[in-house]
């Protein structure tokens, strides 16, 4: 998947998950655009996976959003304009189970709809911890 995908960036949930794609990434190394890989979950990165992997980066979720806090808003706005209601905003993939995983392109006015819908669905318009 992350061959066919491309990926930029890879999420992971937790230090297991984290240490399941460690290999991975280092097999991709001389011909990935990996830049990064987010683990969320957890609060710090494991300091022996950073030693397994040096070639790409590795943050928690919480500092990969700080990464951003000092982009201009200008140079947001420019991405924000950028962006077209049928251009692909993420690809998902099947577990691939009984066959090759394979891939859906969701679009961003697939995902504006999707979060409007369920907003406007729930009671007042909330959504509660529950949801």
């Amino acid at each position: 998947i992350s061959r066919h995908s491309k990926a930029k960036v890879v999420v992971v949930h937790g230090r297991k998950q984290l240490e399941k794609y460690i290999p991975i990434a280092q097999s991709l190394q001389r011909t990935s655009r990996l830049k990064a890989i987010i683990m969320y979950g957890d609060e710090e990165v494991p300091w022996d996976i950073e030693e397994e992997c040096p070639w790409v980066p590795v943050y928690t979720f919480n500092h990969f959003l700080e990464l951003g806090k000092d982009v201009p808003d200008a140079k947001l706005q420019e991405r924000i304009d950028g962006l077209r209601p049928n251009h692909t905003c993420t690809v998902v993939y099947t577990s691939g189970t009984t066959d090759e995983p394979k891939s859906v392109m969701i679009t961003h006015d697939n995902i504006t709809w999707t979060v409007r819908a369920m907003v406007t669905r729930s009671p007042r318009g909330k959504l509660s911890p529950s949801d």
